[in-house]
């Protein structure tokens, strides 16, 4: 027998030999590891990992490649895969050490740094931010500093019991709801923002594939029929500044065409896909955070975006369906957290864990970085869409420019507001984390860190444990300068996770 590299040895079942078997079987298709791991729902670095030998792969994986690499891979006996601990829908939360599941790769790397009180330790997140864009992190792009590891290794580290709810206050949109449901806890996510919220919902619902593939061929169809209609078009001044004619039309069309089908879970779906593509179709920069004009942008065609944007989401939804459980439930509400306790009757939502990403002070606020969207958002139904952009913009906790004494101290009476509704609606012993950092103001640092602290204290949290993080997919490049470096010379500014506990 040949004993050549990319010879598979049928006897064994290491690690080693399973990866080559798979490189082999994955070229013998003609797909790249990239491909590979968008089509299983997993990253590149996984599948790399596995090819290397370096990891053994989870059950799951491996009964899908057996089902979609026909050929030499299925000649190979199965590996020893590492014990699971039995699950249900309601607790399946993970010992670390006890299970060599996909996501173990990417969750922080911990090092403790001193045992406090408060204790402090190190967390590295050195993926990029295409590694962390799994599952169906990436359906709606939101600018802010929370790589989805960080709540899904939070739901590991602190599980909430049994039977309780995991509560984002700031849930944007539904970071922490996804990574909860992953897990099989149930949560409630509350956001300002009711293009955010309607992005969380679609992010954590299990859709029905087949109807939602029936549902966007009829519109693909009937697109084609769909005259322009220039009352969908945004105010003159703004789309003559953002949009070709051309692209007015067809995203007028598309508009149309979606307002046109039924409301529910599918046109919710197709919706997201719209509003995704927006930016992507404008004048404006791709990258950067708040719009602005580039006056050199290639144009794109929209319908082109639109069905490029489905195909990924829809894959990434059926890889949500294998990782998560559609009994596990997900709410996410549009509304002010500084008025928590009037959004729902919590008597029959039990808080048993909070983790929440409040915007950080002088960084940007989030309604202006979604404006283009927010000018094609009227008439979908969705609650607080079909306000006045205005009016929407007076309800956001304001954190620049943070030189402004108005904004300063308001910033701080909303977080103080917000996380008192907070302690209202948590027993004691119930641990809230918040990640956040320091800010610069003209040169000089202010210790958020040290301030909301001390706000937590007076609603009724002692800090337990301070989570410094450090990143390497971005310098958090917010405007024109690097405003929120937390490496080399700006080392003083400190970026991390709270943890703290009920009183």
């Amino acid at each position: 027998m040949d004993s050549g590299p990319d010879t598979i040895r049928r006897n064994s079942n290491s690690p080693v030999d399973y990866g080559r078997s798979l490189r082999i079987a994955r070229q013998g298709k003609g797909l790249t590891q990239e491909e590979l791991a968008t089509r299983f729902g997993v990253t590149k670095s996984y599948v790399s990992k596995i090819e290397m030998g370096a990891v053994i792969p989870s059950q799951r994986f491996y009964d899908q490649a057996q089902a979609e690499l026909a050929g030499s891979l299925s000649a190979l006996p199965k590996p020893e895969f590492v014990r699971e601990p039995d699950t249900s829908p309601y607790q399946l939360g993970f010992d670390l050490s006890d299970r060599n599941d996909w996501i173990r790769n990417l969750l922080p790397i911990q090092t403790k740094v001193s045992s406090g009180p408060p204790e402090v330790f190190r967390w590295d997140i050195p993926q990029t931010i295409k590694e962390l864009s799994y599952l169906t992190h990436n359906f709606f792009r939101y600018y802010g500093k929370f790589p989805p590891t960080i709540p899904r290794r939070l739901l590991r580290d602190f599980r909430p019991p049994e039977g309780t709810w995991v509560l984002d206050n700031f849930s944007g949109s539904g970071t922490t709801l996804v990574e909860a449901k992953c897990e099989g806890h149930p949560s409630i996510g509350v956001d300002i923002s009711p293009l955010a919220t309607l992005a969380a919902r679609v992010k954590t619902v299990h859709m029905d594939l087949p109807r939602l593939q029936e549902t966007y061929e009829s519109l693909i169809e009937k697109f084609e029929h769909q005259s322009v209609d220039e009352s969908l078009f945004p105010p003159v001044r703004e789309s003559n500044k953002w949009f070709r004619f051309e692209t007015l039309e067809q995203l007028s069309r598309l508009k149309g065409t979606l307002l046109d089908l039924p409301v529910g879970p599918e046109r919710d779906f197709l919706s997201v896909a719209f509003f995704s593509i927006i930016r992507r179709v404008s004048h404006a920069y791709d990258g950067e955070v708040r719009p602005h004009v580039n006056a050199t942008k290639a144009p794109r065609d929209v319908l082109a975006a639109f069905k490029k944007k489905y195909a990924d989401m829809a894959t990434r939804m059926s890889a949500f369906h294998r990782e998560s459980s559609e009994q596990v439930p997900a709410l996410a509400l549009s509304g002010d957290n500084r008025r928590l306790t009037n959004l729902l009757d919590w008597s029959d939502y039990r808080v048993g864990l909070v983790i929440s990403h409040p915007p950080y002070l002088n960084c940007f606020d989030y309604f202006p970085v979604y404006k283009l969207e927010y000018l094609w958002a009227g008439g979908f139904g969705e609650p607080g869409l079909d306000a006045e952009y205005a009016e929407l913009r007076k309800q956001e906790t304001r954190c620049w420019p943070a030189t402004d004494k108005r904004i300063f101290d308001g910033y701080f009476q909303s977080l103080e507001q917000a996380y008192g509704q907070v302690a209202e609606l948590t027993d004691r012993g119930t641990r809230c984390c918040v990640v956040l950092g320091d800010c610069s103001i003209k040169g000089e640092i202010v210790p958020v860190l040290d301030r909301f602290s001390d706000i937590m204290d007076t609603v009724g949290f002692d800090l337990e444990r301070l989570l410094l993080r450090s990143t390497h997919y971005g310098i958090g490049k917010y405007a024109y300068a690097h405003r929120a470096d937390y490496h080399g010379k700006a080392a003083q500014k400190r970026d991390g996770i709270l943890v703290f506990k009920r009183r």
